[in-house]
Formats: C-alpha cells, sequence, structure tokens
C-alpha cells in the first residue's frame, strides 16, 4: 500500500485517508499519519489515526447545501428571465448590481459585463431620489412604485416607476 512503500523508502506519511474499523467493529473514515522513528535503539514506526466522521459530514453537508443553492438559484434565475418587468438585485452594502434581468439590461441599454460595475446610485438620475430610495430601503421600508427619473449609462434620462424591497 502506498503508506507501507513511502515508509519503506524513509518518507513520512501525511493524512492518508483510509477506512478503519473501532474496537466495536463499526467502519469510519479516518486519516492516518505515521513516520519512521528510533525507539530503543530499533527503527519503529508511529502512527496517528484521525477520526473524520464529522468532517466527512460536515463536508456532505455543505455539498448539499450548495446543491440545494444551485437550484434554488436556477429557480429564481427561470423565473426571473421569463418576467417582462426589468428585475434588478442590488447588495445592501455598496448597492453594487449582482444581477440584472434582461429586460432590465434592454431598458437601461447596459451590457450584462458592464452592469455588474454600476451601483444602484448610477441609475437615477437626481442624487434626491437616489438617497431617499436608499434611506427607505436601509430602514427596510418598501418602495412602492415610486416615480424616478432614470438615468441609462449613456446619459438619456426617462421616468419611471420603481418598487424596491430589502431582502435578507
Amino acid at each position: 500500500s502506498a503508506p507501507h512503500a513511502a515508509l519503506a523508502n524513509g518518507t513520512a506519511v501525511q493524512g492518508f485517508e483510509l477506512q478503519s474499523r473501532r474496537a466495536d467493529g463499526t467502519v469510519f473514515p479516518a486519516s492516518l499519519t505515521s513516520r519512521l522513528i528510533e525507539f530503543q535503539g530499533e527503527m519503529a514506526v508511529i502512527s496517528g489515526v484521525l477520526d473524520l466522521t464529522d468532517q466527512k459530514r460536515a463536508e456532505a453537508e455543505i455539498a448539499r447545501q450548495r446543491e440545494a443553492l444551485r437550484r434554488s438559484e436556477q429557480r429564481f434565475r427561470t423565473i426571473a428571465e421569463a418576467h417582462p418587468v426589468p428585475v434588478l438585485i442590488v447588495r445592501r452594502a455598496d448597492r453594487r448590481v449582482l444581477y440584472a434581468s434582461q429586460p432590465f439590461l434592454e431598458l437601461m441599454r447596459v451590457t450584462p459585463q458592464r452592469v455588474h460595475s454600476l451601483t444602484s446610485a448610477d441609475l437615477f438620475a437626481r442624487d434626491e431620489e437616489s438617497a431617499y430610495v436608499a434611506a427607505a430601503l436601509h430602514a427596510g421600508q418598501v418602495v412602492e412604485t415610486h416615480e424616478i427619473t432614470a438615468c441609462r449609462s449613456d446619459g438619456s434620462v426617462f421616468p419611471a416607476a420603481i418598487t424596491a424591497r430589502p431582502v435578507e
């Protein structure tokens, strides 16, 4: 086996994963670390075995949660992309655009690459309108059909009504 070959060559074995057996006969995932030492004038092997059961369980849970998140994001994307109304998701901390639907891109005449360099403030023609919406959302309030003057990346402006809500 790989650990025996490594020890025969005088190399330490570090973190070799294997299935080990407890005294009661149950099998568990383990990590083996071994090295050659001199003990009472003779060469000997000192080893340690680490039970990886909790780590493997946690890794499996993380993988399950990642897959659930991926499926949830895919469901959201399918719904958002099928919806004709422009949809925008912005990170609260810095107001950076995280997601923009195709109708939003078309309305704002912006490319998918460019939209991610924008903040929500860039979409308002008037600073006071941007500040009002930001303050309302920061306070946890819903902004319903609020009229603003929107600004496209080419500088053109147009009247718009927005609805926005904070999402945790």
